[in-house]
């Protein structure tokens, strides 16, 4: 009987523990978080990005309420002014603060990069994809290098496109916060 109830209490203590454990992990998940909702790219549903380092700035066109693309080699597509998509701010950007980026995609791939040059290289390669070509938000978040003015264009788009593979995106967004929320 003392084998079993040592054994009880050694459980029952692990158990405590374990508890005790998840419920700091959850409690810090939640203070963590912080959502901000409101998108700070203007006009941002149908971006049509348009430049590209690698042969790729005429590989798009808006169908219906998306872009699609069929990147003609490997390689990238972007927009960082007026001419080739692009992305303007509504708002401004404040040094020090945490912003999350995302689009919404869909694509046969099984992952994608994205990435956004706003006053800092802030790259995020290989997002996994869910399969069978579902729309879905792939997103990253950063932290801002240097204040950027409201109505600055930055750099932003996709990278390691697959030749002949066809994405399809619309709605990016740029929020405050470490949280992607529903495109507004």
């Amino acid at each position: 009987n003392a084998k079993l109830a040592a054994a009880k209490t050694d459980a029952q203590t692990k158990a405590n523990a374990a508890k005790d454990a998840a419920e700091k992990y959850a409690k810090a998940q939640v203070d963590n978080l912080a959502v901000g909702g409101r998108n700070l790219i203007k006009d941002s549903a149908l971006i049509h990005l348009k430049g590209s380092d690698s042969g790729n700035g005429g590989a798009s066109a808006v169908v219906g309420d998306f872009v699609r693309l069929t990147p003609v080699k490997a390689g990238n597509v972007w927009g960082n002014g007026a001419s080739n998509g692009g992305l303007v701010l509504a708002s401004e950007l404040i040094a020090g603060e945490q912003y999350t980026y995302s689009v919404m995609v869909k694509t046969a791939m099984t992952s994608i990069g994205l990435y956004c040059y706003s006053g800092g290289n802030h790259i995020k390669s290989s997002i996994p994809l869910k399969s069978g070509n579902v729309w879905e938000r792939v997103s990253f978040t950063f932290t801002q290098a240097t204040t950027r003015a409201k109505n600055h264009t930055f750099l932003g788009g996709f990278h390691q496109l697959q030749a002949g593979v066809i994405v399809e995106y619309r709605n990016f967004k740029l929020e405050k916060g470490n949280k992607a929320t529903d495109w507004t």
